[in-house]
């Protein structure tokens, strides 16, 4: 049986049961751990508390073992096996395990855990998709990515800066570099023709050179790019969405 690590003195002092609000010192050991060994000695007192019940304990827990290097990400799937019926709407468990897979070994298995994500109903966030992203570019899954990359495009969440830049680092890594110039080339062209992006409808608390470059990322503008670069010149395309006027129709129709 392994010495007890001397963090763990660190601990309240009073006896079980213990009370609710006591649960943080003990989170708080997790940043003092270094290594997986100290890391369930934790674990374990936190089991004798009963506060391993609770789903903030729990996700906590499954978020230090998937992407700590004191952790290990097999006993974070454990864990997270143990509970599944409470954790497979919880979307923060569903990141810290894809990110955890993203930065291991075997980076393509954060695809399949993502596909797993989506059986249960819960859609990627801004939080998702750069570890997604990022598990592409390691395992060189283009195919993969410009699923993703739709997927992203469909959800109108391709423009937030994190998403973006590794959507743009994905396909650097697996050599495709097309997308990225043509986006490049379409705000170019706008530029030297004069047209100037009506920033009013941006809602977000930022100046105007960011408002600009969220609207040059919007999704009809993408999907544009996308298909100039997927089809014979001449080739009619035609975006469907169901949404107000906004930047992306301006700038089609060449109303400025």
């Amino acid at each position: 049986m392994s010495c007890p690590s001397p963090i763990l003195h660190f601990l309240p002092g009073s006896d079980p049961p213990y009370n609710i609000l006591e649960q943080h010192p003990y989170l708080n050991l997790l940043t003092k751990c270094n290594n997986f060994n100290t890391f369930k000695q934790i674990h374990s007192l936190i089991i004798k508390t009963g506060l391993h019940n609770t789903v903030f304990v729990q996700s906590k827990l499954i978020h230090f073992c998937a992407v700590s290097s004191s952790g290990d990400l097999s006993y974070a799937l454990s864990l997270f096996s143990e509970n599944q019926h409470q954790h497979k709407h919880n979307r923060f468990i569903w990141n810290s395990l894809i990110r955890g897979h993203s930065l291991s070994s075997s980076p393509i298995s954060s695809l399949h855990l993502f596909s797993r994500m989506l059986c249960y109903g819960l859609q990627p966030n801004s939080h998702t998709f750069p570890f997604l992203f990022k598990s592409c570019a390691k395992a060189k899954a283009t195919h993969e990515g410009k699923q993703l990359h739709a997927h992203a495009l469909k959800l109108s969440i391709q423009f937030h800066p994190h998403v973006h830049t590794s959507i743009i680092h994905m396909y650097a890594s697996v050599g495709e570099l097309d997308f990225a110039r043509m986006l490049d080339e379409v705000d170019k062209l706008l530029e030297e023709n004069g047209f100037v992006p009506d920033t009013s409808e941006v809602l977000y608390d930022m100046d105007e050179e960011w408002k600009e470059g969220a609207l040059s990322q919007h999704s009809e503008k993408l999907a544009i790019a996308f298909g100039l670069i997927s089809t014979k010149p001449g080739t009619t395309i035609r975006i469907v969405k169901n949404l107000r006027m906004g930047f992306a129709h301006v700038m089609i129709a060449g109303d400025t």
